[in-house]
């Protein structure tokens, strides 16, 4: 039997009532916690919620629950887990809070022994204590992507005898040290999206064939080829800090893509120094433009040269632009936190922002929005069900929404148009637009992006410049190469017409 509860505050339990519920699904509920007597569902197995207003998961309350198996509460407000006291949950393998509030891993996560995946993904945690996992000898999945994550320690030895996949992808690391990790059984370690040059004490540290997600960091590529015996390098295409790597790695190429640009900056650099110290430009111009033939030669037989546009050549601009730190939009840093949004304005009149942004209408009266796009529309975990009638009560305030997932095989691409349309409507009747996804990072930034392209007639890298002058945007890389496929036709459109 399973029972759903939806818009309420509480539910109570009856201690004379055998209760047969196997399980319960929480959904858009203002309950803030869980009743102290929930041990009385005996034969509970499965927790799952949506957008519950539950602020403290106290797993106090439920021990006793013997066949409890799963929790699974994505999209809410959890900032907390109690684990004080003893806790009896012999059977609980699955934690999945992604999207919440926690600003640290549990304290006291020893004690939930049985658990075999554990996924705390798009929360706030910044600092991890890897030996706080040990004794959790049945963990094989740990997910700690997508969290503002600046510093992992190891204190003590970390055991996880069964863990097979780890993932920090997209956390905002800039050194990891595995010297006291004991992870035999893993099988993927993915750190991609991070800022790391390096990984401090990796050889011969975990199983041959480990899988290493390297996409999107700062390689010193030196380390890269040194490291790669034992290794299977995943997630694309890297650049060497040091712009010294002239060679390729397998899996990894480091500069050839910026071949062409680099050499084209080359000249122009030394023709302006000629000109402006009044040299003989014709003898030192020749030999500099057969040195720049002899080079191009080099690696055009390679196919390593083109005049398209590429989403790996958007991925490297995309992670080599800097954000500087701001306050969120019309709010003192005092005032950030009473609104809880995560909002910036990118271009005049045009903002990107997350899912809270779009459902706080109080947040988007104080900025003045006029028009929304929602550009994750759907019920579905990862998008955002606001709608037309969401809006009713905001008089003057227009609506569209796309139904998209963030994917790499996501055709996006068939939306620029209708996006860049209503956006330029609503910023040239004087009016503000809001873009969203969920999280205001990937589909939501794709389509201000091409906005700018069409409408603003920005080039590809011009308009991910401007916009990471104000907000951090991460695309998946699925869409850059939409974008750069809609950069190349935009370019030979203006070449004819």
């Amino acid at each position: 039997m399973k029972f759903a509860f939806t818009n309420y505050d509480q539910f109570v339990l009856e201690p004379n009532v055998e209760y047969q519920l196997e399980k319960i699904s929480l959904y858009d509920m203002q309950l803030e916690e869980f009743p102290k007597d929930m041990h009385l569902l005996r034969k509970l197995n499965l927790i799952t919620g949506h957008r519950v207003a539950l602020k403290t998961l106290d797993m106090c309350s439920l021990s006793g629950i013997t066949n409890l198996k799963l929790i699974k509460v994505p999209e809410g407000n959890i900032s907390s887990v109690r684990l004080s006291g003893s806790v009896n949950l012999p059977s609980l393998t699955n934690l999945e809070l992604p999207n919440n509030k926690l600003g640290e891993v549990p304290d006291g996560m020893h004690k939930l022994s049985a658990l075999e995946v554990i996924d705390l993904s798009l929360n706030r945690i910044t600092f991890l204590e890897m030996s706080c996992f040990n004794g959790l000898e049945h963990l094989q999945k740990l997910d700690l992507s997508y969290n503002p994550l600046t510093r992992i320690s190891s204190l003590a030895t970390v055991k996880l005898p069964n863990l097979e996949t780890l993932s920090f992808m997209a956390c905002h690391l800039d050194q990891l040290d595995v010297l006291h990790w004991e992870l035999s059984t893993m099988k993927v370690l993915n750190v991609g999206g991070n800022n790391l040059h390096q990984i401090e004490n990796l050889q011969g540290r975990f199983r041959e064939g480990l899988e290493l997600h390297v996409g999107i960091n700062n390689w010193d590529c030196q380390w890269l080829e040194e490291n790669k015996i034992g290794l299977l390098y995943k997630g694309g295409e890297q650049q060497d800090r040091f712009g010294r790597c002239d060679s390729r790695i397998e899996g990894i190429c480091c500069r050839e893509s910026e071949m062409k640009v680099e050499l084209g900056e080359l000249l122009e650099t030394e023709v302006r120094q000629l000109k402006n110290e009044n040299f003989a430009l014709n003898a030192n111009l020749l030999k500099l433009q057969k040195q720049v033939d002899e080079y191009l030669t080099t690696y055009r037989n390679n196919d390593k040269m083109s005049d398209q546009t590429t989403g790996r050549q958007l991925q490297r601009i995309l992670h080599y632009s800097v954000t500087p730190c701001r306050p969120l939009l019309g709010l003192r840093r005092s005032e950030c936190a009473l609104y809880d949004v995560d909002c910036d304005e990118v271009y005049p009149r045009l903002y990107i922002g997350d899912a809270a942004s779009a459902r706080n209408k109080q947040y988007l009266r104080l900025i003045g929005v006029t028009h929304v796009l929602n550009t994750a529309e759907g019920t579905r975990f990862g998008q955002v069900d606001t709608g037309h009638s969401f809006y009713r009560d905001m008089s003057g305030v227009r609506y569209m929404g796309f139904p998209m997932v963030d994917q790499p095989t996501t055709d996006i691409s068939r939306y620029f148009y209708i996006a860049s349309k209503f956006i330029e409507n609503g910023i040239n009747s004087g009016g503000k637009v809001l873009v969203h996804c969920m999280m205001g990072m990937s589909r939501s930034a794709t389509c201000v992006l091409a906005y700018l392209m069409i409408a603003r007639k920005m080039s590809a890298a011009e308009a991910i410049r401007t916009v990471r002058m104000h907000r951090d945007i991460r695309p998946n890389e699925g869409f850059l190469q939409q974008l750069a496929d809609l950069d190349n036709e935009l370019r030979r459109d203006r070449m004819y017409y």
